[in-house]
């Protein structure tokens, strides 16, 4: 599965990706552009996917 996002502000490009998938983990990266298209910021993220954490709590 592929992901995608780009957006423009101020003459900035912000894009996202998606860039693999396991089983729980979800890889990203991105970067911030400046109209040059020079790469001003880039960063990675780990996702992990647990579904658990939002199951409804019944506290009686």
């Amino acid at each position: 599965m592929a992901g995608a996002l780009s957006a423009g502000m101020k003459s900035r490009t912000i894009e996202a990706r998606i860039s693999q998938m396991d089983e729980r983990k979800i890889f990203s990266t991105g970067e911030i552009k400046l109209p040059d298209s020079t790469v001003a910021v880039s960063g990675r993220g780990i996702y992990v996917v647990a579904p658990k954490l939002f199951e409804p709590v019944n506290l009686k």
